[in-house]
């Protein structure tokens, strides 16, 4: 085949202009039923429903060369955004369930909508530092509808959100000491824009770009 007598990284090339980078959406379903309520993961298995901006992969279908050496260049140019529901939600014990492609991600952004959020135990997070040394930007997002209009409801909403939202923050934390390295230390910073609404973001990255990130100066605040 003429295009395998190409240079590999004139092919590399090629495949990072034909795939470019893209979101595609995760559809992890509910979080309180199935194996996820047992030991939910950021990523879930490949058997969850996946959505994802019209693009050709067909060059994957070529051949098992071609297979094999643009699979990773697909995706390390795809944003992964996972979205999960429960009643009680749970901050996730694990990056995947045993998804056969996971080493090859590079950018994962996990969120939850739910009515209240259990307490968070870091005994019970089996995530290693191998896990996360080939992540470049991971996003944590947590949506719980109790704490929507905390600010101006009662007492003891207000409270929730504080406590829930430092729960958030001490799990990134935990994830960011395992991203963490000396080469590439890892940052870990705070959209407070969505405080307001009842929505904790926070984003972990390495380096200073911040991939598929919309995040102000004004509006941002770095976790020491």
């Amino acid at each position: 085949m003429a295009f395998l007598n190409l240079p590999l990284e004139i092919r590399l090339e090629i495949y990072s202009h034909l795939f470019g980078d893209v979101v595609a959406q995760v559809d992890g379903g509910r979080q309180d039923t199935g194996k996820e309520s047992r030991a939910p993961s950021i990523l879930p298995l490949p058997e969850k429903q996946l959505h994802q901006r019209q693009r050709s992969a067909q060059l994957l279908r070529t051949c098992k060369a071609i297979l094999a050496e643009a699979r990773p260049t697909l995706y390390q140019h795809t944003i992964f955004r996972i979205n999960f529901q429960a009643f009680a939600g749970r901050l996730p014990v694990q990056m995947t369930g045993g998804h056969p492609s996971y080493a090859l991600i590079r950018h994962l952004e996990w969120s939850i909508s739910c009515d209240l959020l259990k307490k968070y135990e870091p005994m019970d997070v089996m995530i290693s530092e191998s896990d996360m040394h080939h992540l470049q930007s991971l996003q944590l997002t947590c949506q719980v509808e109790n704490w929507r209009g905390s600010f101006c409801g009662e007492w003891c909403d207000r409270e929730k959100f504080v406590r829930g939202r430092q729960q958030v923050i001490d799990f990134a934390k935990l994830l960011r000491s395992k991203m963490d390295s000396l080469a590439k230390p890892a940052t870990l910073v705070e959209d407070v824009k969505y405080l307001s609404r009842g929505r904790v973001v926070l984003r972990l990255f390495r380096g200073k770009r911040i991939v598929k990130c919309d995040v102000s100066e004004q509006l941002s605040e770095t976790i020491v």
